[in-house]
């Protein structure tokens, strides 16, 4: 909807985007409310918050997503951002998006960030879980 509002703009018809604009920021608020409230309930009391003698997560290799053809005609970026627990295991798992830009760009952003690998979060000096998020940016060069 934010595409087709901004080529309404970019024809001149500002009225009519206005409305779609407006209807498009709605979703966007609702679609992150509901990612929020999935990953609160998601989030089991064994994964841990970063901080209080728990370390951050370091990510050892990272798969830059793939841009979608939708997006890439629509000349689409921005930021996805991705709730994800990483495991002790180095791996993240539950991810859910809080942020999204559409266009398949949420879904590119999760497959991309399900084969990174992490160093696990340390909690006296053994890995553990940990819940963070993730922001994936999309940018045409």
């Amino acid at each position: 909807m934010s595409v087709y509002a901004r080529f309404l703009i970019a024809v001149g018809r500002t009225n009519d985007a206005g409305p779609i604009l407006n209807q498009a920021a709605s979703i966007r608020w609702a679609q992150a409310e509901r990612g929020r409230a999935l990953a609160k309930a998601a989030a089991p009391p064994t994964v841990y918050r970063i901080g209080n003698g728990v370390s951050a997560p370091t990510p050892l290799t990272r798969k830059d997503p793939e841009y979608t053809d939708e997006a890439r005609a629509a000349k689409l970026s921005g930021t996805v951002v991705v709730y994800a627990e990483v495991g002790a295991d180095g791996f993240a798992h539950n991810l859910a998006v809080l942020s999204g830009i559409g266009m398949g760009l949420d879904e590119n952003a999760i497959a991309a960030i399900r084969q990174w690998t992490f160093k696990p979060a340390m909690k006296d000096g053994q890995p553990v879980a940990v819940g963070i998020t993730i922001e994936v940016n999309f940018r045409l060069l």
